[in-house]
């Protein structure tokens, strides 16, 4: 770890500025000679995706393998599980085609989201003017123990301004393979049961805030600042710690439903119905999962250390400088005491430690637009049959949503 954190402490200021051209195909970069070098200063490297894709082959996917469960999850049911991603595509936006090619429908409420392999490039994923960048760099803040500190980071922070694209892949759920042909299956004959689904998302990697501004996705790395060794139990001591931003805000659709001409079979790719699913209109998230530099994510081994892990985010510390800030601060080094309405409620909670997801457009007050028919497609969510009849369940608003900690840990199942 130190050796990591020395790295990153002596890493050198360098820009490039790329240009990429179909993924697996080729890269166009400017050569800079040493005198251009030499009067570089920025802090990082950046690079400008421009007409930019990624696919891959519909047959061709990811892999998550479960292992059998342990006798005594077994007696109580629970099986072995996979999960298969096929065909991951990023692409421009526009008719498009199904997984079989030409085919699909764009008409009626599903628009793009009907095709989900999209055409051609995307113009400005990451314009050179408004780039990813990668970087070391030093924020003010508090450390575990609540003390002022600048430690350095890496972060990988994306553009806050870039065209729209379409994110697409068919994936498979299939429980107990493997297992004995029995009569006494829950699928039956078969050795195994799966769900085959698909996941179409047109839109971009960037939120907006109800004042309008544009707030982009990073992921950042650091040495987390627990210096205390009698924590060292609880993998805060001295760890590897990571803060992620999610930010996105565009259209979902999730969709099962397949055509009768589907093959139907496991691991064949299937022909998808083009209006049914889940669908979301006018999605716009933003999940800040922790703060600099006293709330991480970190990965821990289970205490047997029998393969099973555990996922963390921190716990906020019981420091008052730590908590203030994380509750009411207005920056990274702000934690002076709270102040309250009224009804006790934080009178200016920190706008960098607490998020919000919105499915369809709210109101121009900042409210949950009440209005919305139980039958429109243009916002909010709804469901769609294949015959294309819609239930329209309205918006959705949470504001101020805070992780002040959370664990998930494998159990072998």
């Amino acid at each position: 770890m130190k050796v990591w954190r020395h790295a990153l402490s002596t890493m050198k200021a360098l820009l490039l500025s790329a240009s990429l051209f179909h993924v697996g195909c080729s890269w166009a970069m400017s050569n800079m000679t040493d005198n251009q070098m030499s009067s570089v200063d920025g802090e990082g490297m950046v690079f400008g995706l421009e007409n930019f894709s990624f696919t891959m082959a519909p047959t061709s996917y990811i892999q998550l393998v479960g292992t059998p469960p342990s006798s005594a999850a077994a007696a109580a049911g629970w099986q072995r599980g996979d999960t298969y991603l096929y065909g991951l595509s990023i692409t421009g936006t526009g008719a498009g085609t199904s997984w079989f090619g030409p085919g699909c429908s764009t008409s009626g409420a599903v628009g793009d989201l009907g095709c989900p392999l999209g055409t051609g490039t995307i113009k400005d994923f990451a314009s050179v003017y408004n780039p990813f960048i990668l970087r070391a760099f030093q924020y003010p803040g508090f450390d575990y123990q609540g003390n002022s500190v600048s430690p350095t980071v890496l972060e990988l922070q994306g553009p806050t301004q870039s065209d729209p694209f379409r994110l697409s892949y068919w994936g498979e759920m299939q429980v107990n393979q493997g297992a004995p042909l029995s009569t006494t299956n829950v699928c039956g004959t078969s050795y195994s049961c799966f769900l085959q689904s698909q996941m179409i998302f047109e839109g971009k990697i960037i939120a907006t805030d109800a004042s309008g501004n544009a707030l982009p996705s990073v992921v950042r790395l650091m040495q987390t600042t627990d210096t205390n060794s009698n924590d060292a139990a609880s993998g805060y001591y001295l760890s590897l710690g990571m803060n992620v931003d999610l930010a996105l805000s565009g259209d979902f659709r999730f969709s099962v439903a397949q055509n009768s001409d589907s093959p139907n079979a496991l691991h064949v790719v299937p022909d998808f119905n083009d209006q049914e699913g889940i669908f979301i209109k006018n999605f716009n998230a933003y999940l800040p999962m922790g703060m600099l530099d006293y709330q991480n994510i970190v990965v821990s081994s289970a205490p047997a250390h029998d393969g099973n892990f555990s996922i963390e985010l921190m716990q906020i510390p019981n420091v008052a400088n730590v908590y203030n800030n994380f509750y009411c601060g207005t920056s990274l080094t702000s934690g002076g005491a709270c102040a309250t309405n009224a009804d006790g409620s934080v009178a200016n909670p920190n706008p960098l430690s607490h998020g919000f997801i919105q499915m369809g457009t709210p109101l121009s007050n900042g409210s949950v637009d009440m209005s919305t028919s139980g039958t429109s497609t243009s916002n909010g969510l709804f469901f769609q049959s294949p015959s294309g009849a819609v239930t329209n369940l309205g918006t959705v608003q949470i504001n101020g949503l805070l992780i002040q900690h959370l664990k998930i840990t494998t159990t072998g199942a």
